[in-house]
């Protein structure tokens, strides 16, 4: 008859280490196992990262090249907006010209400014003597300029000669003041305008609505 004399918690604690030492080399079999069945697969998925490493690298110039045909396209277009600015200038109905000029400004700010009244003053050109030259702070706002400036002539790109200043005064509102600066970068990129300058702006309310008053004024020659 064989007796363990052996204490019970050390029976179990031999028993539990037994257990775990069994499933430990199960789980390194298995775990050896799935490694070499997975070997193809993850040395395929290797050449097929490489793969495709080399075909980005073979493309990336092509998507250089895409990029700069759009932004070649939009040069384009930029540049026949202006062409298109410079046709009006330099068309014989200058009224016509200025409305032209001033709806490409609206339709550049998704129409969120509308012009509530407009003034066009003509007058002859001053331009400086040789000795002076005029305060271009006081030709935006208004003010009387030195009297020793002499009346000459000046011819545009057209070959016409300028010998009429063109002072226009833009009242309107806006219900975003970003609206407006887009529209002013409008007139001023037109080229129509030597100089192009807000003069005020005031918020008010509009049926409950918060719009943005503006006052502009653009000089320019004809």
């Amino acid at each position: 008859m064989h007796v363990n004399l052996l204490p019970r918690s050390f029976i179990w604690h031999r028993a539990i280490h037994s257990r775990l030492r069994q499933w430990g080399v199960f789980y390194a079999v298995l775990a050896t196992a799935l490694v070499c069945w997975n070997l193809p697969l993850l040395q395929s998925w290797t050449v097929h990262q490489n793969q495709l490493q080399e075909i980005h690298d073979a493309t990336s110039h092509i998507q250089d090249m895409q990029a700069q045909r759009i932004k070649l396209a939009k040069e384009v277009v930029s540049f026949e907006q202006k062409i298109g600015h410079l046709r009006q200038v330099a068309m014989k109905d200058r009224t016509t010209s200025i409305l032209g000029i001033l709806a490409q400004g609206v339709l550049a700010t998704e129409r969120q400014v509308q012009i509530q009244e407009m003034q066009v003053i003509v007058s002859p050109r001053l331009n400086p003597s040789v000795n002076e030259s005029p305060n271009r702070r006081d030709l935006a706002a208004g003010r009387p300029r030195n009297t020793n400036f002499v009346s000459t002539k000046t011819k545009s790109a057209s070959g016409q000669s300028q010998d009429n200043e063109l002072r226009m005064t833009l009242r309107g509102v806006s219900t975003r003041s970003e609206a407006i600066t887009t529209f002013v970068d409008s007139l001023q990129e037109s080229k129509a305008f030597p100089v192009v300058e807000l003069r005020s702006t005031q918020e008010r309310l509009v049926s409950d609505q918060s719009v943005q008053e503006f006052q502009l004024e653009c000089l320019g020659y004809e």
